[in-house]
């Protein structure tokens, strides 16, 4: 019984939060003390992390697409196999 309750009072508290917290805004790429990071926005909390130290090359293609010299990122994590010198967004994620 006991365990019941406190099931089902978490699950009030977690889809509570997810409704007030959603939909989650798509990360924004920055460069920030030399290096591109990649700032997410949750709820009330923020957090950024460094992807790359090539600011020269550094570009945002799209929301959720950035890329430098050697990597292309979705959604500040590098997406593995693709070309950055070749890569386009094509569209439909909006």
């Amino acid at each position: 019984m006991k365990i019941q309750f406190i099931f089902a009072l978490s699950c009030t508290i977690i889809s509570s939060y997810a409704y007030t917290c959603s939909p989650v805004p798509p990360p924004q790429y920055i460069i920030v003390y030399g290096a591109a990071a990649v700032l997410y926005k949750e709820c009330c909390d923020k957090r950024a992390e460094t992807i790359s130290d090539d600011t020269t090359n550094f570009k945002v293609i799209h929301d959720f697409y950035a890329s430098d010299s050697k990597r292309v990122y979705y959604q500040g994590k590098e997406l593995k196999g693709a070309i950055p010198s070749s890569f386009q967004f094509l569209g439909g994620i909006s």
